[in-house]
């Protein structure tokens, strides 16, 4: 056996320890979402009780699967985990509905599958530049068919990749003409389908500028009226476009407050800046790149679910990990989380084959 073998092999066993202050945030997130989705949607509907039970639990068992066994499996063969991923994409769209939820949030992952792609084409050059911009244009085609929020959170949390692996000079190219390279796969992957949903583009901005379209002139009366600690309305301000829509920010903030939004960001801020801390301290660039991808999808869908409810409503959101209502989308989150836990938590071996920075 080989010593690099020896060193991978030996780096996959290890687990040196759990970020316990990383977890701690994870479980108030997900104890803020699970509480408050009980109480302020579900409680009128006891019979959700026992689904919203189920995939929490469901969950956090999920997560602690992929915290202890994820990061082996990926590093065992990179590129496998693009294809898999790949492969269920497309078998989910010929057997679904486009719009089904299992779709929606498995582009989720599709950052992640990028990321291990990106990791085995190193020092390929111009030719493994070309192709993770021609992985990255099928993806995004997948998640464009899915849901536009979903377009557009792969589309950033892919960017976000692609500008690590060009600051790394990851493929010997060149940080410059790499990272105009991506920076012209995802312009032309946002043109594209800006041109293949033709006027609806218009119209999803005509209501994105427009305060009295939809649902905003109802979300402005509940943040303008929410104070610090909220207020509760009468029964004709419960608005069932506000229920109905995924505006669960505004419910909180209309019946607890401002300050229970600064909680959420504050822990969720703690969230991304201790995981993108410990990820740019990582020496290995899998456990890099992993990390980092999935740090920016949890920022982008929590930035894009955010501004929805604060009234830029271009497209419907995918979720704000672990506090929306969403039940898949919870379960998602809780696995990516695990993931990027598994990858903070390896020990370290700075001469391992392959994998130094």
């Amino acid at each position: 056996m080989s010593p690099g073998k020896f060193e991978i092999q030996k780096r996959n066993k290890g687990f040196s320890k759990i970020h316990w202050e990383m977890l701690g945030a994870t479980m108030v997130l997900l104890a803020i979402g699970f509480f408050s989705s009980l109480l302020f949607f579900d409680f009128q509907y006891p019979s959700l009780y026992a689904d919203r039970i189920f995939c929490t639990a469901l969950g956090v068992a999920a997560m602690a699967l992929a915290c202890v066994f994820s990061f082996s499996i990926i590093s065992e063969s990179p590129k496998s985990i693009s294809s898999c991923i790949a492969a269920i994409s497309i078998s989910a769209l010929l057997i679904s509905r486009p719009s089904s939820n299992f779709l929606v949030y498995l582009t989720l992952f599709y950052p992640l599958s990028l990321a291990a792609l990106v990791f085995s084409e190193k020092g390929n050059g111009k030719a493994g530049i070309l192709k993770c911009c021609f992985v990255f244009a099928a993806m995004a085609a997948l998640a464009a068919s899915a849901k536009a929020s979903a377009f557009i959170t792969f589309a950033v949390a892919s960017s976000a990749l692609f500008g690590m692996s060009a600051w790394k000079d990851w493929f010997k190219k060149g940080r410059r003409h790499t990272f105009f390279m991506f920076l012209a796969a995802s312009s032309c992957a946002s043109i594209a389908y800006a041109i293949s949903i033709g006027n609806q583009a218009w119209v999803k901005f005509k209501i994105l500028l427009n305060p009295y379209i939809g649902v905003k002139r109802e979300t402005s009366a509940f943040l303008a009226n929410a104070g610090i600690f909220g207020r509760r309305f009468p029964d004709h301000w419960s608005l069932y476009a506000i229920s109905s829509a995924d505006l669960s920010l505004v419910y909180l903030i209309a019946f607890l407050g401002w300050s229970a939004f600064a909680c959420i960001a504050v822990v969720f801020i703690f969230l991304l800046a201790r995981g993108l801390f410990l990820s740019l301290k990582q020496k290995s660039c899998l456990e890099l790149f992993v990390s980092f991808s999935i740090l920016a999808t949890l920022a982008a869908e929590a930035i894009g679910y955010t501004l929805y409810n604060f009234g830029f409503q271009l497209c419907t959101p995918v979720a704000f990990p672990l506090i929306s209502r969403s039940k898949s989308g919870i379960i998602a989150n809780l696995i990516l989380i695990g993931i990027m836990m598994s990858s903070l938590s390896r020990p370290g071996y700075p001469n391992e084959h392959n994998y130094e920075l």
